[in-house]
């Protein structure tokens, strides 16, 4: 994992060295295997924070830096264990020990189980729901996260604490406010919270956009003599809260701009993959 974890990190070093494990103190101080595990489960969390760590650390500072990371991507995704960045930095192996028993428990839990599709129009809101079951004869309490990179652009309206009556069901709401062409991506975490009920297993769903319709924000006539050049200002407007860079597009109609949109995403999975 660390080729692709660290694949296009250029500020922090290169991609760290293969190394064996054969201890749980000192070859997990730098907190870089352990960032690896976790990406093979959680690659949401390269983007937000693992690209963020020395991948050559070289003094106890930077090694503390990286269990920082680390221990705030183990909050991030909801992993309920009571250890400090100083236990990685400054090893103990027990403690070290009991962590890696309760990643190799709970991390498979965090593969998506399936893929929530946000089909609908450009800056419309789009809404799906996922439905919890509770088969136990005691309530369950989730505490519902959207993490990832695009995480902002996905919302929920009901708030973070999902209950789950005893063999009942209820829907988690979930809402997108599209704002781009190119497809957004999120992972929704619904992990189980230790209160007076029963305890469930952590959940994963993957969450994506697919823009099926565009509905134009304005519309600018111009006329001119057939074959005869007329220059004219359209005024653009910026709909973001900061600065960026935008690209112009002419296209003949809005079949050809959805195409367009989806070569463009083409190309900058070719450009990362490359």
């Amino acid at each position: 994992m660390r080729s692709i974890v660290w694949r296009d990190c250029s500020t922090q070093g290169d991609i760290p060295p293969g190394r064996w494990i054969i201890n749980f103190d000192l070859d997990l101080l730098d907190g870089l295997v352990l960032a690896a595990v976790l990406a093979a489960y959680c690659p949401f969390l390269i983007s937000t924070h693992f690209l963020n760590m020395y991948t050559n650390p070289t003094s106890l500072e930077q090694c503390l830096h990286n269990s920082l990371v680390l221990v705030n991507a183990f909050r991030a995704i909801g992993l309920d264990i009571d250890i400090q960045a100083t236990d990685i930095s400054d090893p103990n192996a027990v403690m070290l020990l009991m962590l890696c028993v309760y990643l190799y428990e709970r991390l498979p839990q965090y593969l998506p189980r399936k893929t929530v599709d946000f089909v609908g129009s450009l800056h419309a809101v789009t809404v799906r729901q996922v439905r919890l079951k509770n088969s136990s004869s005691k309530p369950l309490v989730y505490y519902a996260t959207i993490v990832g990179k695009e995480s902002a652009d996905f919302s929920l309206p009901k708030g973070n604490t999902v209950i789950v009556l005893p063999k009942g069901q209820t829907n988690v709401t979930v809402e997108l406010a599209s704002r781009f062409l190119h497809p957004v991506e999120a992972v929704l975490l619904l992990t189980s919270r230790a209160t007076c009920g029963a305890i469930g297993a952590t959940m994963a769903f993957s969450l994506r956009s697919q823009i099926n319709h565009i509905i134009p924000s304005g519309t600018f006539k111009c006329k001119s003599p057939c074959y005869e050049l007329k220059k004219f200002n359209l005024k653009i407007t910026n709909a973001f809260n900061k600065d960026g860079e935008f690209r112009i597009n002419l296209v003949e109609s809005t079949n050809n701009l959805m195409k367009n949109a989806k070569q463009d995403s083409t190309k900058k999975q070719d450009i990362k993959s490359r």
